[in-house]
């Protein structure tokens, strides 16, 4: 199950990771939807659900983190952190790896 499930959440991550944490930087909507890989549309409904939660400011298409959204963040991220530590590691082979050339020299006729 994934940990974070709302759409709030998603937007309020997806700000905290590219602010780094800090407070009042400001993210155009488009970065956002880009970062995430889904349409203008579905970034500002998102925008729209975690400014109403109060964990970002929306405001023209911008978007910046707010204090309660940074410790949302904060613990978002501990909890993605830890769950992909937690994951198994895949039960597929690596690929093999290519064998080292030997060191030939080509002879002077």
């Amino acid at each position: 199950m994934p940990v974070v499930r709302t759409p709030a959440d998603i937007m309020c991550l997806a700000v905290y990771t590219l602010a780094g944490g800090k407070v009042l930087r400001g993210f155009m909507v488009a970065t956002i939807a880009d970062l995430l890989g889904v349409s203008f549309e579905q970034a500002e409904e998102m925008a729209v659900a975690a400014a109403e939660a109060g964990l970002i400011r929306h405001e023209l298409h911008t978007v910046t983190l707010t204090g309660e959204g940074e410790a949302r963040g904060s613990i978002l991220t501990a909890l993605v952190l830890r769950k992909s530590a937690d994951r198994r590691p895949s039960a597929t082979r690596p690929a093999p790896r290519a064998k080292p050339r030997t060191g030939r020299r080509a002879r002077k006729p």
